[in-house]
C-alpha cells in the first residue's frame, strides 16, 4: 500500500517505546499465541495495532506513543481516502472531456446551421476549446518531476546509510556530510549521492 514505509518507521518506534517484540496493524481478532502478553490498541481506522511480548510483564502506559498513535491515525485516514480521491480525479476527467465534446459540437452545430462553418473557424474552435483542458503532457511532465524526486530520496536515503557504516556516522551526521560537500561543490545533494553511491557500486565490483 502506499505510505507502507512509513506506517512501518511509526510502527517500529511504537514498538522501541515499549520495549516490545512485536508491532503489527492488524484486523478482527488476530492471534499470537507464542506471545506470552499481547495488548491491541484501538486506532479510529479498521485496523488496530497489536503489541506482543514473549515473555510476561504488565502492560504498559501508552502515554509516551500517544504522539506517534495520532499520526498512525492520520496516515491510516489518507490511506482510507486514496481510492476515493483516484475516482474524484477519473470522473472529473470524464466530466472535462464531456464537457469539451459539448461545447464544439453545440459550436460546430450552430455554425453550420448559420452557413458560417468555415474550415479554419472550426478549427479555431476546437483548438480555443481543447487547450483550455490540462492536457496529458502537463500530466506526464508532473509525474516525471515525481518520478526524480522519489529517486533523489532514494539515493540520498542510500548515501546516508553508506557513510553511516563507512564512517561510524549518525543518520543526522552522514546528512550534514552530504549538506557540506553540495555547498562546496554548489551542486545538489542528490547529485552528491548519487555520485557517493556510484563509487561504492564500483568499489563493490572491483573487489568481486
Amino acid at each position: 500500500m502506499s505510505l507502507q514505509q512509513t506506517v512501518d518507521v511509526l510502527l517500529r518506534l511504537i514498538a522501541r517505546n515499549h520495549q516490545a517484540d512485536l508491532a503489527v496493524l492488524t484486523t478482527g481478532e488476530t492471534r499470537y499465541s507464542h506471545f506470552a502478553t499481547t495488548l491491541v490498541v484501538p486506532l479510529d481506522a479498521p485496523e488496530h495495532i497489536l503489541l506482543g511480548w514473549r515473555q510476561a510483564r504488565a502492560l504498559p502506559d501508552l502515554t509516551p506513543s500517544a504522539p506517534l498513535i495520532a499520526a498512525l491515525n492520520v496516515v491510516l485516514d489518507v490511506l482510507a481516502k486514496e481510492a476515493t480521491v483516484h475516482e474524484l480525479l477519473v470522473e472529473a476527467t470524464r466530466l472535462q472531456w464531456e464537457l469539451a465534446d459539448s461545447k464544439i459540437a453545440d459550436r460546430i452545430s450552430g455554425l453550420f446551421a448559420a452557413g458560417q462553418a468555415e474550415p479554419h473557424i472550426v478549427q479555431q474552435h476546437v483548438f480555443r476549446v481543447l487547450s483550455s483542458i490540462e492536457d496529458s503532457d502537463a500530466a506526464s511532465h508532473r509525474i516525471a518531476e515525481l518520478k526524480a524526486d522519489l529517486q533523489d530520496r532514494k539515493h540520498i536515503a542510500e548515501a546516508k546509510s553508506l557513510l553511516q557504516r563507512k564512517l561510524g556516522l549518525t543518520e543526522g551526521q552522514a546528512y550534514v556530510r552530504l549538506q557540506q560537500a553540495s555547498r562546496r561543490s554548489r551542486r545538489p545533494i542528490a547529485e552528491i549521492a548519487r555520485e557517493v553511491c556510484a563509487e561504492q557500486n564500483l568499489r563493490g565490483r572491483r573487489i568481486a
